[in-house]
């Protein structure tokens, strides 16, 4: 994927695409600011030897970044409605698992 999806319109574009609306029960809101995921990458010393968990991906805009630094990014999700996003966007360069739990 070349475009960040991290960006407000690539973020309402993708959940307009799959028609994903937030849970305020799971406090889901998406971070969309380029500079603040370029500070948390560079402040965690990511090399292409690195093997990163992301707990909460949601759509990926900090998986994206990730995955251009680390060897591996594996990120759990509990929301299954995010599945394909994460599975269609992200094909082959992440691993991840979504855990089922009641909520």
């Amino acid at each position: 994927m070349n475009k960040r999806i991290s960006s407000p319109k690539m973020t309402r574009d993708v959940l307009r695409q799959y028609q994903f609306t937030l849970r305020k029960s799971l406090g889901q809101n998406f971070l969309i600011d380029e500079n603040i995921l370029t500070k948390i990458v560079d402040a965690a010393n990511i090399t292409k030897e690195s093997f990163v968990m992301e707990i909460g991906p949601g759509i990926g805009a900090l998986t994206q970044l990730l995955s251009e630094k680390a060897k591996k990014v594996i990120a759990i999700e509990i929301d299954e409605r995010l599945k394909p996003i994460l599975s269609e966007t992200y094909r082959g360069m992440i691993m991840w698992l979504c855990i089922s739990m009641m909520y």
